[in-house]
């Protein structure tokens, strides 16, 4: 659940590479099917932990877990080794240190993409404390339930995340556009957040956690889709790689205070703040013209749109009438 969290901005090279591998206009049914693969994978993951937590221990399910990490680096390192590509560049190679310089000047530039590097941060600042402090807190201690209820939250929530990247996300975007599909992700994550703890029942928590991953993926795919579609294609991973640096810096802050919030408020209060501060997003967003036009353009408008609009983000002045 926590990769979808910071998922708002952690689209690197797959984000890079997607719209040069499908035709115009499908980038948003590509995106779609990633966040489908990626939600399987969670769903499974959940219900693997919590049947370990509950038939063994916690400490056998963090043995096992880092023995995954293990073979998984172990794979990585002979993937590297075994298909190892020819580094031959053509044109002058660009530093680690001037693409990042680019990234902050681009994300600087680019209002938009600022915005909503900014917003970002909101959400991760209060979902990430959310789903790995608040919940596991309040089903253990406030509820005193066995961690098979906190699997069952998460499968809902993967539940969510797949039916809303098959079917849902699409109807909603083609029946009210992108811009409200986006808000309505917003209002809707926010209000299911607050409905989760006003109602003190686990089993509407858990249907409520549905909503949760519908509204995840009403904000990821699109916000994800903009940033693909409109940034240059030598741009494109360094844009999301700088933009989820920046709204990932609020993670930990975000869970240090959730805990001392917690104490000091207690679970219900914290996490109705956190909860309308999500939904006060979305009257945000229309303030913002920037990220209001980017969003209300359909998939074929958005190519190039970031290069078109703002070419100071991506050249020096001049560059790119002489280029040209």
């Amino acid at each position: 659940m926590l990769r979808v969290i910071t998922g708002i901005e952690n689209v690197l090279t797959d984000m890079g590479l997607i719209p040069d591998l499908v035709a115009e206009g499908e980038v948003t049914q590509a995106i779609s099917h990633r966040s489908t693969i990626n939600s399987l994978i969670m769903l499974i993951g959940p219900v693997i932990a919590a049947s370990l937590i509950s038939l063994f221990s916690a400490g056998v399910a963090l043995y096992i877990s880092a023995l995954v990490y293990a073979s998984s680096c172990i794979a990585f390192i002979i993937l590297w080794f075994k298909y190892d590509v020819d580094t031959v560049s053509t044109g002058k190679k660009e530093s680690w240190f001037y693409k990042t310089k680019g990234a902050f000047k681009a994300i600087y530039h680019v209002k938009s993409e600022l915005h909503i590097a900014l917003v970002s941060s909101v959400i991760n600042f209060t979902m990430f404390p959310f789903f790995s402090v608040t919940i596991p807190y309040w089903i253990s201690t406030e509820l005193k339930l066995p961690a098979t209820y906190l699997g069952a939250f998460e499968f809902s929530f993967a539940l969510g995340l797949i039916a809303s990247s098959l079917y849902i996300n699409a109807f909603v975007r083609a029946w009210a556009g992108r811009l409200k599909n986006v808000l309505s992700g917003f209002v809707l994550l926010g209000s299911s957040v607050m409905a989760i703890v006003l109602m003190g029942n686990i089993y509407m928590s858990i249907l409520l956690a549905f909503f949760c991953g519908m509204a995840f993926i009403f904000i990821n795919v699109n916000l994800s889709t903009l940033r693909s579609t409109a940034t240059p294609r030598n741009y494109r991973t360094r844009m999301s790689a700088m933009a989820g640096f920046l709204s990932s810096l609020a993670n930990p802050f975000g869970v240090a205070i959730a805990g001392w919030y917690i104490s000091l408020l207690g679970v219900v209060p914290f996490t109705v703040i956190s909860g309308a501060v999500v939904v006060l997003i979305a009257p945000v967003i229309l303030c913002s013209f920037h990220l209001r036009r980017a969003l209300s353009l359909d998939e074929v408008e958005m190519k190039g749109y970031y290069e078109k609009t703002y070419p100071d983000a991506f050249y020096k002045r001049g560059q790119q009438k002489q280029d040209a």
